[in-house]
């Protein structure tokens, strides 16, 4: 998939925001993630959290919706997580008006206000086994203005055809 389509894609989420389908849709935004773990973890089948409103998915995620205080519940689940023989790569918290996510790997923790999420994409690309020190050899502003002018030259191509074979 290409960068701006990760964006792209995240941005519909956040701007048609389901709440009760924000993680699953969330997670099919990144391919590894295969459709029938996500329809699991819909299910509760795979989900290691028992309490509602998290869910765990073993090794890759550990979410919670909250209504209150993000830092406060993102800190809790965090002490939560230590305590228990559990390793999520990302431990994500959110009441859709901020949201506070750890790669648990790199020990980076973004606080982001919830609608700045599709800028932020990049943070969660470990789910597609792309790790931020193999992202980062590209400079992502390069890697985005590639591709849209990438997508305007196909737009002009396509909408200009008739005129280059017109002549």
């Amino acid at each position: 998939m290409a960068i701006t389509e990760y964006e792209d894609k995240i941005r519909d989420i956040v701007e048609n925001l389901d709440k009760e389908e924000f993680i699953f849709e969330f997670l099919s935004v990144y391919s590894k993630i295969a459709k029938s773990t996500i329809t699991k973890l819909r299910k509760g089948t795979n989900n290691l959290s028992k309490v509602p409103g998290e869910y765990h998915l073993k090794n890759k995620l550990y979410f919670k919706q909250v209504s209150g205080d993000t830092l406060q519940a993102f800190t809790d689940l965090v002490s939560k997580i230590s305590k228990q023989n559990v390793n999520p790569r990302y431990i994500v918290v959110t009441d859709f008006k901020n949201l506070i996510a750890r790669d648990t790997k790199t020990q980076e923790t973004i606080d982001i206000d919830f609608k700045k999420l599709p800028r932020n994409f990049e943070f969660f690309l470990a789910w597609n086994g792309i790790e931020k020190a193999d992202f980062e050899r590209e400079n992502p502003a390069d890697l985005k203005a590639a591709e849209r002018f990438a997508k305007l030259y196909d737009t002009l191509l396509k909408d200009n055809v008739c005129m280059l074979f017109s002549k």
